[in-house]
């Protein structure tokens, strides 16, 4: 083992756990996103990582730290495609983004993120696991990411859902005080004020089962599937 090895490893790994760490604090360290740029928060901080990833790629895909990298690629033939998908919450998401006026360019980034939106899901649910899903803040495009500093509606409401599916699927150490519920409900308070409300019944049970009604889910190899509707009119 050499020099870089070492240092590729330890870099990645304290990304990795600096990562899990602020995903499931719940003293309020930092924000998901924050649109003053001059501070930190969970977007950015992910940003940094993904940019360790690609730095010590080489490296790692030469190490026993290996594992750690190919999600995609040994679910690559098997991934649905965007179109074909029977996930509820990605046909939802593309149903609505049919319905939103946006410029061609925006709705390209838009579609391409709901793209890796449900490799995440997929992933989850090959693995039997859910770090796909938590990882999804990683692996955005630039694009959208630059999108969200925009405050761009259609793309803060992608992260929001995202935001539930965290809460839902538990990347929290507690269930009732986590950067997610802070998210959802900032962003709910938004909708309130701007618009009396939630623009999409998806959001609204969303919010519904996650904060309110507290649905927690630890079983991952269906997770494609769940059904917000569903769950939520469930007598």
């Amino acid at each position: 083992m050499n020099e870089n090895e070492d240092k590729a490893k330890e870099m990645l790994i304290s990304s990795f756990l600096m990562f899990a760490f602020l995903g499931v604090h719940p003293y309020g360290l930092l924000p998901l996103i924050s649109l003053d740029k001059s501070k930190p928060d969970l977007i950015s901080i992910a940003r940094g990582i993904q940019t360790v990833i690609k730095q010590t790629l080489p490296v790692i895909l030469n190490s026993e730290l290996r594992g750690l990298m190919i999600f995609k690629d040994l679910i690559a033939d098997s991934t649905p495609i965007l179109e074909e998908t029977t996930y509820p919450i990605i046909i939802q998401l593309l149903e609505d983004l049919d319905n939103t006026q946006l410029p061609s360019h925006e709705r390209k980034i838009c579609r391409e993120t709901i793209s890796t939106f449900t490799e995440a899901l997929f992933a989850t649910m090959y693995f039997k696991f859910p770090i796909p899903l938590f990882r999804w803040i990683i692996v955005i495009p630039d694009a959208y990411r630059d999108l969200l500093y925009e405050h761009h509606e259609f793309s803060m409401r992608l992260l929001y859902v995202f935001s539930c599916l965290c809460l839902i699927f538990q990347f929290h150490m507690f269930k009732e005080k986590n950067m997610w519920i802070d998210h959802m409900e900032e962003y709910k308070k938004y909708c309130d004020s701007r618009y009396g409300g939630f623009l999409y019944d998806l959001d609204h049970w969303l919010f519904e089962l996650g904060v309110t009604r507290e649905l927690r889910i630890r079983k991952y190899n269906d997770a494609g599937y769940f059904d917000p509707k569903a769950e939520y009119y469930k007598v």
